[in-house]
């Protein structure tokens, strides 16, 4: 909480914060976007992906890695060897009905309803985005916190107040119905009131098939930073204005969460005599989001449209790059900036209480044991390990309760969750620890290594009390601590370690680790291990549309991963969230960039 003794501290932060504010009116350098105003456009590195299963031995692709994990997020193909007799071909939702297992209409905000209009939203990213392209971009700042918003999708995820998260539940956006007329043909029927708008106002031309076409063929172009995200899409056509049939390369059911992403937008058809290299200088999306001002390195500010079929409640939303956490958390408490993302500060006297605490499935602190050689190569030495260590004392103690325990990839829903009633059965009880050692007749206490980093403060106290606990079920551990580059490159990349703690493998979508991570030939399999089982488990699932039987086949890999002890994330995080007393209706879901909430929020009077 902010008292009076903080007002010293703060003081010489409140006149850097508001030059910060101000300077997108008064900057010298700076002036509002326009046609002579643009952004300097960088390729950016291509993450991972996964390549269809045809006669190679081994899922695999070529591999190029930042130093740090990425936020741009590799996905992976489904083999197209699959038996596609076996597939669920579900029946699409009627239009105007409702269900968590399909895709429903996208509801329009009541104009006549009590919430008030008006007034300015102010949130604060961390990083600036690259250039004003929507299908090369993948920067957050500008996809869900930027200029990005100005765009729309063919779907997107659900938000608001009935949702529960997490949730990659999706519903239309451009769409007004669809149907899987096979499992690897899907077709749409196309919204015909939506205009395309700018800064001049509201635009001539409806949004139409051939946008969406067009749009998609951009971003399917190898090489761009986007692409892996329609990695199982293989042709996109347009049977007439209103109609979009998209054709898959083997069927995949990831394929909605693609088209929801919030990376997948849809652009203006370009000319015939357009370049497709051109470089976008201007942003004309479909939204009820028009950009009216970008100050370069500074400020984003995003009006509303009154022209717009959905009118949003504020009147604008300006996002504000602050780059300190410390001055991101001062912005907040004397309020400059109305939504804040709570940040871990050994110093909580200022921290404000959570009013959401987001979970976030992939995301959190991994181990993974090599299988190939001694001693993890013995199922029964990691199980051992796996007794050895107590994930909820970690949690309590260095999280303050603020993670749970998963097997490290994206949940589409809490039934995918894998319960501490069922998980704990294989962790915490160095009686059964020492108990297997000594059985085994492996001398105790066992040599082991622990590849890590320095990810922070809590990163490092949590691998420390992970070797600790393991000195108490029999090993004797030592800690290789490498640098975040050597890290990503020799152990995350390349597999050199016996057990490894540290950041998960970068991901957007459950195929998109199931696949490429946990498949017996998947190209970041560095446990190396390997598992018929569980291949046929996670191929079946891959191509499974009906959400229960999916979940019922993602429940099965959850028992699979734990009673052979290859992978888990012990440390999953929940991301606590607050925001001012006045700020209303804000009910995010952050799964897959989305960004469709901001159109629901309004500030109380």
């Amino acid at each position: 909480m902010f008292d009076s003794s903080s007002a010293t501290k703060l003081m010489f932060l409140i006149a850097s914060l508001t030059v910060v504010l101000l300077s997108c009116v008064t900057h010298p350098d700076r002036s509002n976007l326009d046609g002579n105003n643009t952004l300097p456009f960088s390729n950016q590195i291509t993450p991972a992906t996964i390549t269809p299963i045809t006669s190679s031995p081994r899922i695999s692709t070529p591999i190029n890695l930042t130093e740090l994990p990425s936020t741009t997020v590799p996905v992976a193909t489904i083999p197209a060897t699959l038996n596609q007799s076996t597939l669920v071909n579900p029946t699409p939702l009627q239009q105007g009905s409702s269900s968590r297992s399909a895709i429903s209409i996208t509801e329009r905000i009541n104009k006549e309803s009590k919430q008030t209009r008006g007034g300015t939203l102010r949130a604060a990213t961390h990083t600036w985005f690259e250039g004003l392209d929507p299908h090369r971009e993948p920067s957050t700042s500008f996809v869900a916190w930027g200029p990005g918003i100005a765009y729309s999708r063919l779907m997107r995820f659900r938000s608001g107040s009935d949702v529960e998260l997490p949730s990659m539940e999706v519903e239309c956006e451009l769409c007004l119905d669809w149907d899987i007329e096979d499992s690897t043909t899907l077709t749409f029927t196309l919204r015909d009131d939506v205009k395309w708008q700018n800064q001049s106002g509201i635009g001539d031309n409806y949004v139409n098939a051939q946008d969406i076409v067009s749009s998609f063929q951009k971003q399917m172009t190898e090489g761009s930073p986007n692409s892996h995200i329609f990695h199982m899409l293989d042709k996109v056509e347009a049977p007439s204005d209103s109609e979009l049939k998209i054709t898959l390369v083997v069927p995949d059911a990831d394929v909605f969460a693609a088209l929801a992403d919030g990376r997948s937008k849809v652009s203006p058809k370009i000319t015939a005599h357009s370049s497709n290299q051109q470089i976008p200088t201007s942003v004309t999306g479909s939204t009820p989001w028009i950009l009216e001002t970008l100050k370069a390195q500074t400020m984003v500010r995003m009006v509303r449209s009154e022209q717009s079929e959905i009118v949003p409640f504020l009147d604008a939303i300006e996002f504000h790059l602050i780059e300190e956490p410390e001055t991101r958390l001062s912005a907040f408490l004397v309020g400059l900036i109305d939504i804040y993302r709570i940040e871990y500060f050994e110093d909580k006297t200022n921290s404000p209480d959570p009013k959401l605490n987001y979970i976030e499935p992939g995301s959190g602190i991994e181990i993974a044991f090599s299988t190939d050689s001694p001693p993890f190569n013995d199922p029964k030495v990691r199980a051992a390990a796996m007794y050895a260590l107590d994930p909820k004392e970690i949690i309590d103690k260095v999280w303050e309760g603020m993670a749970f325990f998963s097997l490290g990839f994206p949940t589409a829903n809490k039934d995918w969750a894998i319960h501490e009633n069922v998980w704990s059965n294989y962790f915490s009880s160095n009686d059964k620890s020492l108990a297997i050692l000594k059985d085994s007749s492996i001398q105790s206490p066992v040599p082991i290594t622990i590849t890590s980093s320095d990810y922070g403060i809590q990163h490092m106290e949590s691998v420390q009390m992970f070797a600790d606990q393991l000195s108490k079920g029999g090993f004797d551990p030592s800690i290789n601590l490498l640098s975040r580059r050597e890290y990503v490159a020799d152990a995350w990349k390349a597999g050199s370690y016996q057990m490894l703690i540290g950041p998960s493998f970068p991901q957007s979508s459950p195929n998109g680790y199931l696949l490429p991570v946990l498949h017996s030939r998947g190209a970041w399999n560095t446990t190396k291990h390997s598992d018929d089982k569980l291949d046929r488990l996670i191929f079946k699932q891959a191509s499974e549309y009906d959400i229960d039987s999916r979940a019922a086949l993602i429940q099965d890999i959850n028992i699979v991963l734990l009673k052979n002890g290859y992978r888990f994330m012990p440390i999953t995080k929940i991301q606590p969230w607050t925001w001012s007393d006045n700020l209303q209706d804000f009910h995010p879901n952050f799964a897959g960039n989305e960004y469709s909430f901001w159109e629901k929020v309004w500030i109380g009077r």
